[in-house]
Formats: C-alpha cells, sequence, structure tokens
C-alpha cells in the first residue's frame, strides 16, 4: 500500500514538473493537499537526488523571465521568497543581473514615452500649471518603482 501511494505521489509530482518548473516548497503544498506527509517527504527527497527538482534551476529560471519581462530585482526577489527560494540563492541569482537594472529601466520609459507621445501632445500646461512632462515623469517614477526597481535606478533616471 505504501510503495502504490508513493509511486502515485511521484507521479502527480512529476506531471506538475512537466508543466513547469516548481521550488520544493512548492512541490510539497501540491502535494500534501493529496498525501501523507511522510510520502511527500519521501517524494521530494527522491526527486531531489534524481535532479527533477532544483531551487536554484527554478531560481535562475524566474530571475530570467521576470527581467526579460521588465521586472526589477526587488520585485523579483520577493516573488522567489514567496515561493520558497533560499534568501541566498535568489541573491545569487540576482547578482547575474547586476549592472543590467539600469539598462532594463531605460528601455521601459522609453516604451512609454513613446506610447504616451502616440497618444497626446507634449508640454501643454493644465490647470494647475504643471506641464504634462512633469506628470509623464512622475508617472514613470511610481511604474518602475511598482515593478520593483531600486530608486537609486530610478533617480538615476530623471
Amino acid at each position: 500500500m505504501q510503495a502504490k501511494m508513493l509511486a502515485k505521489a511521484k507521479g502527480v509530482a512529476v506531471a506538475h514538473l512537466a508543466r513547469r518548473e516548481h521550488t520544493e516548497k512548492e512541490l510539497t503544498e501540491k502535494l500534501s493537499k493529496k498525501f501523507e506527509q511522510h510520502i511527500v517527504e519521501e517524494t521530494i527527497t527522491e526527486l531531489r537526488e534524481r535532479g527533477d527538482v532544483c531551487d536554484k534551476r527554478f531560481a535562475e529560471m524566474l530571475v530570467r523571465t521576470r527581467f526579460n519581462r521588465g521586472f526589477g530585482p526587488l520585485y523579483i526577489a520577493k516573488e522567489l521568497r514567496f515561493k520558497g527560494v533560499d534568501v541566498d540563492l535568489s541573491e545569487e541569482c540576482l547578482q547575474d543581473f547586476d549592472g543590467r537594472w539600469q539598462e532594463k529601466a531605460e528601455q521601459l520609459i522609453q516604451k512609454k514615452r513613446d506610447k504616451k507621445r502616440q497618444f497626446q501632445g507634449h508640454e501643454k500646461k493644465d490647470e494647475g500649471g504643471v506641464t504634462s512632462s512633469k506628470k509623464l515623469e512622475d508617472q514613470l517614477m511610481r511604474f518602475l518603482f511598482g515593478r520593483g526597481f531600486p530608486s537609486s535606478v530610478v533617480y538615476k533616471l530623471f
């Protein structure tokens, strides 16, 4: 009976891993809903030893994809923490992109500015006498902060 449950748990875990990478924490949470704790622990241990589940590989993948989508290091670090990746491991993976955050923020700003210019003229004053370029600058700063870019990167751009 125990061997059957263990085989079933491995099958479920492999099915989850076939869809996308998972951290040990994520896989443990998903398996815990269907299986007893000792079955889950044994399954995770075997998958880790075989190399099927690896937090480092997951962290590298997540950092790379989020960077390419335009998210900053603070956002990515928070997401890694939420997914159960060790803080030291997430810092190590984020260091691979050091020096590239400024460039990515500049690309995002340029893309946003180009979109805004298509839809409206610039340097118009509103009722308060504030130029639309100042409003746009404030919007872009909030956008970058919301995307998880540190203040040092954002303030260098403005």
